[in-house]
């Protein structure tokens, strides 16, 4: 397994998504660069295989035990820190990356709704306003309608 990171995220796609996931120490490497290609292949981006390396790694360290010694020994690593903040990072990188979807209301303009009137090939609403005159009748050209609802 080889490892590598040039220092320089538009270097590579691997070196990109290091970067994102911020596994870039080379006296720490958390995962190998074959390992990173084949995240690559699963994700859309090299920001969202960033976001999965760190979710690797959150639960990786999840299963790892806390160690601690304490008096004079003074020892404690703590894995489950590791992984939360491999958890956020993920989380962090996702969040960034998801694209805001917002509503749309077709017509809204003048413009555009005379244009949707004028297109030949959009098909013809079945109901539209003005249809009844004001007393109550049908007005203009307007289809009769049969028995069952239906033109």
């Amino acid at each position: 397994m080889s490892w590598s990171y040039s220092g320089d995220p538009s270097a590579s796609n691997l070196d990109a998504v290091r970067f994102w996931a911020q596994l870039t120490d080379s006296n720490d490497e958390r995962l190998s660069d074959e390992e990173i290609a084949f995240i690559i292949t699963q994700e859309d981006s090299n920001k969202g295989a960033g976001a999965a390396c760190c979710e690797i790694m959150a639960t990786k360290y999840a299963s790892e035990a806390d160690i601690e010694a304490g008096a004079n020994g003074e020892l404690a690593v703590k894995f489950s820190q590791i992984s939360a903040q491999f958890a956020a990072r993920g989380k962090a990188i996702r969040d960034s990356s998801a694209t805001p979807v917002g509503p749309w209301a077709a017509s809204i303009s003048i413009g555009e709704k005379e244009s949707q009137e004028d297109d030949t090939d959009r098909v013809e609403p079945a109901f539209k306003r003005d249809k009844f005159a004001t007393d109550g009748s049908l007005s203009g050209n307007v289809q009769d309608w049969n028995n069952d609802g239906s033109r």
